[in-house]
């Protein structure tokens, strides 16, 4: 596993929707797997 090229910060919104996408049973997993490659 490479080491991430960019520290993703979590906004107030962004932990707002995403407590939001998972009370909509969303594919957390996916959304996860997204963010992780971008800090790649």
């Amino acid at each position: 596993m490479r080491k991430a090229k960019y520290i993703v910060k979590l906004t107030t919104q962004f932990k707002k929707d995403y407590k939001q996408a998972i009370k909509r049973g969303w594919k957390i997993s996916l959304l996860d797997d997204v963010i992780r490659a971008l800090a790649i």
